[in-house]
């Protein structure tokens, strides 16, 4: 007796009523055409998850771009926490890229690239890969000839592959920053720099910088995700403090 079911396949009407039968009996007596509509069923079903993906990262993004978590009567900190609740669980660092992605969509698009598309054919975690040397490619106006090319590989690309094909190159720009150090009274230390944006994207790269906080203790979304908040309020002006709270302090959560 076998533990799948013939619906989960997906089948066509003629499979189904064959797969219905006995599917143990039927992939016996029949493996090569059971192994086919194994095959196909299978990626019917992870089309349709890249296509929910999609669709999931495009509301994700309404929440952020209208900041609806903050009406939500369960009273959420922060957009992240909403994010993070068990029934949706989209862990912080899928939610940022996702709203990056499709805050990029529009500059793709007026590149030739269907970005949306390229999820449902290559898989969310290929293109989530791709974001920075997108953001990049976005700030320098060289989309079509940055993210072009590696579009037309991706998909055959293994993700190792395309890690090695977004690789940031370091040379955009010279890493000799003036750090200032403090010791604290715990015996740590405390240390600040002053950069501009292609600095810190060396710095959170080397780094690997999963969580960004404003000088208030406040989670914020990254700050090299070229993003537009209400108000035209940018993620970077929350950084350096130059917008109204946008988020409660550490404190308050």
């Amino acid at each position: 007796m076998t533990d799948v079911p013939a619906t989960i396949l997906d089948p066509s009407i003629e499979d189904l009523e064959l797969l219905s039968q006995d599917l143990d009996a039927f992939v016996r007596q029949s493996p090569e055409k059971a192994a086919i509509i194994f095959d196909e069923g299978l990626k019917r079903r992870i089309r349709r998850e890249r296509s929910d993906w999609v669709t999931t990262a495009k509301m994700v993004h309404y929440v952020k771009k209208h900041e609806l978590w903050r009406y939500h009567p369960a009273g959420f900190s922060s957009f992240f926490e909403w994010a993070e609740q068990p029934e949706i669980a989209i862990a912080a660092s899928v939610a940022s890229d996702m709203v990056a992605i499709v805050e990029y969509a529009p500059a793709l698009a007026e590149a030739g690239i269907d970005i949306y598309e390229v999820i449902k054919q290559a898989g969310p975690s290929k293109v989530r890969a791709l974001v920075p040397q997108i953001r990049e490619a976005v700030r320098e106006g060289t989309v079509a000839e940055q993210i072009g090319p590696i579009v037309a590989a991706i998909d055959s690309a293994t993700y190792a592959e395309v890690l090695e094909l977004t690789r940031v190159r370091d040379v955009r720009a010279k890493f000799d920053p003036e750090v200032t150090c403090e010791v604290l009274p715990s015996g740590e230390y405390r240390v600040t720099m002053t950069l501009d944006l292609d600095e810190l994207e060396i710095l959170a790269r080397r780094l690997s910088v999963k969580r960004w906080y404003d000088p208030r203790g406040r989670r914020i979304d990254s700050p090299l995700n070229v993003t537009k908040r209400i108000g035209e309020q940018s993620t970077l002006d929350v950084l350096t403090g130059h917008a109204p709270d946008l988020l409660p302090s550490a404190e308050e959560e």
